[in-house]
């Protein structure tokens, strides 16, 4: 364990280049399984960090981890914020939607958990797991929205202090990018919203059929 209070299992998870990353990961946990509830100097497990690993094995990591420790996916790290939480944060990789259906398998109410940094603030300004992951577009934006919103369809009816509900914030957010071009490189911005705007539809017509009627402060 290195000064970091980072051990060797630490390390492997947040390898993504080597793709034997998953073989060792398997090996360290058959010598010591407890590894996978050691965290590290920021309070991080190492599902912590294999959720931020935007790899294929960052999946299979993640799947071995859980299969040893599932209340690893309730876990809070120094920030207050759950291994989804992570993911949300720093994965927005094609294989992001895997890692996000076993997290949510593991732990569905972690759907309704607001980011650490904003748990303490009042319901109006908290940003849930949707919401994060509108902040990050991917290849994998579409399914993990619907996944979320079929685990947490109340957040359909969640409003901010201007009354806006998510398709008002959503639709606000893409306007925005589209008056930047430069967030636009990584991703094609013509369809990526589109479907993520047909996922959001498709839940809500599951749960809420009548919300996307709703206006915010101003009767938009």
């Amino acid at each position: 364990i290195c000064e970091f209070q980072r051990a060797p299992l630490h390390w492997a998870c947040a390898n993504s280049d080597n793709a034997r990353a998953a073989s060792m990961v398997r090996d360290l946990l058959a010598a010591n399984a407890a590894g996978a509830r050691m965290p590290n100097y920021q309070g991080r497990l190492p599902l912590h960090i294999a959720c931020a690993n935007t790899s294929q094995s960052g999946v299979a990591i993640v799947n071995l981890l859980l299969d040893v420790y599932p209340e690893g996916a309730q876990a809070l790290d120094a920030d207050d914020n759950l291994p989804l939480h992570v993911c949300l944060l720093q994965n927005c990789s094609k294989h992001a939607r895997e890692t996000v259906k076993r997290l949510l398998d593991a732990f569905p109410d972690a759907a309704y958990i607001p980011s650490g940094k904003t748990r303490k603030l009042a319901p109006m300004f908290r940003e849930f797991p949707v919401e994060m992951a509108f902040a990050r577009i991917g290849p994998s934006s579409p399914e993990i929205v619907f996944r979320l919103l079929c685990e947490s369809p109340e957040m359909f009816f969640m409003q901010d202090r201007l009354g806006c509900t998510l398709f008002h914030n959503f639709c606000f957010k893409i306007g925005k990018a589209a008056e930047n071009r430069e967030t636009m490189d990584d991703l094609d911005m013509e369809m990526c919203p589109a479907q993520i705007l047909d996922a959001m539809f498709c839940a809500s017509r599951l749960f809420h059929p009548g919300v996307i009627q709703r206006t915010d402060s101003n009767n938009a």
